[in-house]
């Protein structure tokens, strides 16, 4: 998942997406330009995408785009967003293809009643807590089918991977705080204290009584994350809340009960009629984050400038706080393409998918409609070649789909940002992913980091291509984009991550450059002329 906080996996229950993509960028410490994204590398030093000069081009040749619809799936979209609404796609037929009142796309992650489920931990802890009933208590001799021996060692890595021994353990550990500090509590409200104590009051305790001593010295050493100042009642419900939060999370190991209980949908691809219309939740805004980059109005005088003008955004609901439903994905890409989308934005991914096929099978039917899909590389930093990252869009162990580009996030100088994954043969290109400014909360915006912000960069040059040369077919659109980067192949920098190796900027994607506006419409235009 990459949607809601842009930042990479998170632990056990918590976690976001894949995706979720991206870090939120104090103001205070943002020096670029508020647009550097779209700049010019010769004219202002910054590694954008010559957006401007791409208008320029196109204003030269005297051409009218045609409107094309682009589809996000994703966690949200506010279609009221100052600087979107007018961007905004309406279904001409509301209803026609069984989703009730999708006027503006469809919410994958809701139920008929209007409830929205928004947190769904990581695909780790689904599928070891599903195969936990059969396997906890299992022994790997008593194990007969080789299939059944293969669950098993599949089940034994996911154990691992979640640290569920540990995790219990620390519950344990959180437990022995909380009844510290409810022991220590219980001695300071019995003295009758004339003021709220704070903190520091407690610390300042002289407890002689030896059956409390030991309480008081486990208090004393939690009490570093909490200020002096703090009122000790706050600290003591803090702590208290914490232990029952993980003992909630422990107990719910051996709970049937599974987040997505409440879209009330059995999980298979046959029921696909869930859901509902509602495509904006408060406090979450990743979609409409994304969504800005590719087609926020331009020339306004508000907001931000999109990267293409003359686009239609479909909103598609499937990216929880939490790792994706590969169901949902599959649908959410199926529904976009059924609605006339010709170009999908996926900022989100994982690295565990249990249902890979059903996407894959969503991605080979994208691409017989002639749609093009745009995936975020991530942010760990990881070379994706050697460790699989999802959807994969793989038709085959070696062959990945023709109409599927994968974006990794470059920053202000050309170089690779250090939280992108990369690939030579698994990431196509990169775009600009650090420090980016787009529609945010309300009619607001943020700035942040992350690969689900250069995917939305590469989806919006794509729309420009397409709107103003709608005869490409999406191969040679696909084509145009990776041959005409800003090739910066022979460059050397660190590889991404926390390692302090040198490469060839060549050798971290299949290209080996930026994206590049201005070189993809004048591409496109030559690739047009000669269809005629």
């Amino acid at each position: 998942m990459y949607p809601n906080r842009f930042i990479p996996f998170a632990f056990l229950c918590l976690a976001p997406s894949l995706y979720s993509q991206a870090q939120e960028v104090p103001a205070k410490k943002q020096e670029l330009p508020q647009n550097w994204h779209l700049l010019s590398p010769a004219k202002s030093g910054f590694y954008g995408v010559s957006n401007n000069e791409a208008y320029q081009f196109l204003d030269s040749l005297n051409i009218k785009p045609t409107k094309i619809t682009v589809a996000v799936i994703d966690a949200d979209l506010n279609v009221n967003h100052e600087d979107l609404k007018a961007r905004v796609w309406k279904n001409p037929k509301p209803g026609s293809k069984g989703y009730p009142n999708d006027l503006n796309g469809w919410n994958f992650l809701g139920n008929k009643d209007g409830r929205n489920l928004l947190k769904t931990g990581t695909e780790a802890f689904r599928e070891y807590k599903r195969l936990r009933p059969r396997f906890e208590k299992v022994q790997a001799s008593s194990l007969k089918t080789a299939a059944e021996q293969q669950e098993y060692a599949y089940f034994l890595k996911l154990r691992k991977e979640v640290k569920i021994g540990a995790y219990i353990k620390f519950g344990a550990y959180l437990q022995q705080i909380s009844d510290a500090f409810v022991a220590v509590d219980s001695f300071v409200r019995a003295s009758k204290p004339a003021n709220e104590p704070r903190t520091s009051d407690i610390l300042a305790l002289k407890i002689e009584d030896p059956k409390l001593s030991d309480a008081y010295k486990i208090v004393q050493g939690s009490m570093l994350k909490f200020k002096e100042e703090s009122l000790w009642k706050e600290a003591l419900a803090a702590t208290v809340k914490e232990s029952e939060v993980a003992n909630e999370r422990i107990k719910s190991l051996d709970d049937k009960a599974v987040p997505r209980d409440l879209i009330g949908d059995t999980y298979t691809l046959k029921d696909k009629y869930y859901g509902n219309a509602n495509l904006y939740e408060a406090e979450v805004y990743h979609g409409t984050f994304v969504a800005g980059l590719i087609g926020a109005v331009r020339n306004n005088g508000i907001g931000i400038d999109g990267i293409a003008d003359s686009v239609a955004i479909m909103g598609v609901r499937a990216v929880p706080d939490g790792d994706e439903y590969d169901k949902d994905v599959a649908l959410a890409i199926r529904y976009a393409v059924d609605n006339g989308a010709k170009l999908i934005n996926m900022s989100f991914g994982k690295y565990i998918s249990p249902n890979s096929e059903w996407v894959n099978d969503a991605v080979k039917y994208a691409d017989k409609k002639g749609v093009l899909l745009f995936h975020a590389a991530g942010n760990e930093g990881l070379n994706v070649d050697s460790v699989s990252i999802y959807p994969s869009g793989m038709e085959s162990a070696t062959k990945r789909a023709a109409n599927l580009i994968r974006v990794g996030a470059s920053d202000a100088s050309g170089t690779a940002a250090s939280i992108s994954n990369y690939g030579a043969t698994q990431v196509d290109l990169f775009a600009p992913g650090i420090n980016i400014t787009s529609t945010g909360l309300n009619n607001g915006y943020q700035t942040a980091n992350g690969t689900s912000l250069s995917t939305p960069i590469v989806t919006g040059v794509a729309a420009l291509i397409w709107s103003y040369f709608p005869k490409l077919s999406a191969r040679e659109v696909r084509r145009i984009i990776l041959a005409s980067v800003t090739s910066l192949k022979d460059n050397v920098g660190p590889v991404p991550g926390k390692g302090k190796r040198q490469v060839s900027f060549g050798q971290l994607s299949v290209t080996g450059g930026i994206v590049n506006a201005y070189q993809a419409v004048k591409m496109a235009q030559k690739s047009s002329q000669s269809k005629k």
